[in-house]
């Protein structure tokens, strides 16, 4: 996967973790690898657990662009497999004592707090090369990816540049359903308003036809994903574009 860790070091990174007396940690697992088969998948998961971890995230491997695998595609599972994959997975998943909160997380009892805070729109700092803010000021919402590179990024420092850009508010639908409808958690009516400054009225249409389309459920409080929804997550999402 062109990493520059395998398995072994990965396992004795959760056993020092353990060791050093953390008992809340998290492990980031990748499905869907060049030639992997439900079986090898299945058997990360039940390593993954027998290091006691109390939360895992889970997720599909994609490929970007801009990378070696995004210019030479590696033979991946197909459709049936990956589904294979995912339905064998939720189910070992809840054998295993973790509950599904969210599109990739997993939980014995205590969620990421971290992507919790990105999840559900909030403000956050990032702090060092290559890390992003979302900052929200009055009714105009910012955003600021520092440079990647250590040297750059203190020149840009010692400069006092902030390099924040505004986000344009006919991309906030977009933003804040692309983050808030990972979450399984109802979203309330009023979250909407108040992370973006804009009125409901902005996504309400879109809303009702995803709920049309089986995809979105409503109570008096909220909104959430249907069981259909959270396989169609992308479906909904293009709503918004």
């Amino acid at each position: 996967m062109g990493r520059i860790h395998d398995s072994e070091t990965a396992v004795k990174a959760c056993q020092s973790v353990i060791k050093a007396g953390f008992k809340n940690f998290n492990i980031d697992i990748m499905h869907g690898l060049p030639f992997q088969t439900a079986q090898k998948a299945l058997s990360d998961l039940r390593t993954a657990a027998s290091l006691g971890c109390n939360h895992l995230s889970w997720y599909e491997l994609t490929l970007e662009e801009d990378t070696y695998f995004g210019s030479h595609p590696p033979q991946l599972p197909d459709e049936d497999c990956l589904a294979d994959i995912e339905n064998q997975g939720f189910s070992l998943l809840s054998e295993l004592g973790f509950n599904r909160y969210e599109v990739s997380g997993y939980t014995k009892d205590r969620r990421c707090q971290n992507n919790i805070n990105y999840w559900f729109f909030y403000d956050y700092l990032g702090i060092g090369a290559g890390a992003h803010s979302k900052i929200k000021n009055g009714d105009k919402t910012y955003r600021r990816a520092n440079l990647q590179d250590p040297k750059a990024y203190m020149e840009d420092v010692e400069q006092r540049k902030d390099n924040f850009f505004e986000v344009k508010k006919t991309d906030l639908p977009f933003e804040f359903m692309l983050n808030r409808l990972r979450v399984f958690d109802e979203t309330g009516y009023d979250e909407f308003e108040l992370t973006t400054s804009l009125d409901f009225s902005a996504v309400k249409e879109k809303l009702y036809r995803a709920r049309d389309e089986g995809l979105l459920k409503f109570s008096d409080t909220g909104y959430s994903l249907t069981e259909k929804g959270r396989w169609m997550l992308n479906d909904i999402l293009e709503l918004f574009l």
